[in-house]
């Protein structure tokens, strides 16, 4: 099995720009989960559209299996499931890939 990279002390094994982009993928994630209308984070974002619908169709799709995962915590579960209502929603649930 492939060994996972890891930062200093074990952390994170993002630096620099590449941390700087996780943070912001995860942060434009946040704020559509969070009830921001499609042009605004696109506004907030340098993606394309169909590179940000990608994006939140693969994190809704991630949602989807934490939510019915049998060996999950209720308490993430219940949190997937709220993040999933958020995330849900036009435009994103027209896109098909």
């Amino acid at each position: 099995m492939a060994q996972r990279k890891r930062g200093p002390a074990g952390g994170w094994p993002y630096h620099g720009a590449r941390a700087q982009r996780a943070r912001t993928l995860a942060g434009l994630v946040e704020a559509w989960a969070s009830g921001a209308s499609w042009a605004q984070v696109m506004a907030d974002s340098n993606l394309d559209d169909g590179d940000m619908a990608r994006l939140l169709i693969r994190t809704i799709d991630l949602l989807k299996q934490l939510q019915h995962n049998a060996h999950m915590l209720p308490q993430l579960k219940e949190a997937a499931a709220e993040a999933l209502r958020g995330m849900d929603r036009k435009p994103v649930t027209e896109q098909s890939f």
